[in-house]
């Protein structure tokens, strides 16, 4: 089979047409295959929207809890604190304010203090495993919130706490 100039210049010509035809289409312009996105975009009209964000986490942790006229941390608490320092690792947005709190035994001045230590305790704990202190806010109601009966001890003890309430910023 010959080929002659005229076929070779013509099937040059060709082929530089196809290219053109290429370099033209929505698909050389990232667009892919897909005609109904190419003529959407051509068309002027907007991408769709991106997905909705992740719901938000939430956080509850369980109080820490005190011996009477105490304020260092019990046996087994670490447990609690210890899931606290993990969930603010992986939460930069994680703030706590630590609520000290007393039973009703003893002076308004004197559960006021004591509710302070307990919070600071909680407050040093964290901080000892590596929580920025301004990630945290101590703050003491004493006797003032209780969250049980004081009239009996089996309830009263369940208010010497420190309570670990979460603000996200």
């Amino acid at each position: 089979m010959k080929c002659n100039r005229a076929n070779t210049t013509l099937t040059f010509s060709a082929a530089l047409a196809g290219l053109a035809l290429a370099v033209l289409t929505p698909a050389a312009y990232g667009h892919g295959n897909n005609p109904k996105t190419a003529d959407a975009e051509f068309a002027g009209n907007p991408p769709p929207p991106p997905p909705p964000p992740p719901p938000a986490r939430e956080y509850s942790f369980e109080d820490v809890h005190f011996d009477f006229d105490r304020f260092t941390l019990r046996q087994g608490v670490t447990r609690i604190l210890d899931e606290v320092v993990a969930a603010m690792n992986d939460d930069a947005d994680l703030n706590l304010e630590i609520e000290g709190h007393t039973c009703n035994i003893g002076t308004s001045e004197y559960n006021q203090a004591l509710g302070e230590r307990r919070a600071t305790s909680v407050r040093d704990y964290l901080t000892s495993r590596g929580i920025p202190a301004g990630r945290l806010r101590t703050v003491t109601f004493g006797e003032e919130r209780p969250m049980h009966d004081n009239a009996r001890e089996e309830t009263r003890r369940l208010n010497r706490r420190a309570a670990l309430v979460v603000r996200l910023q």
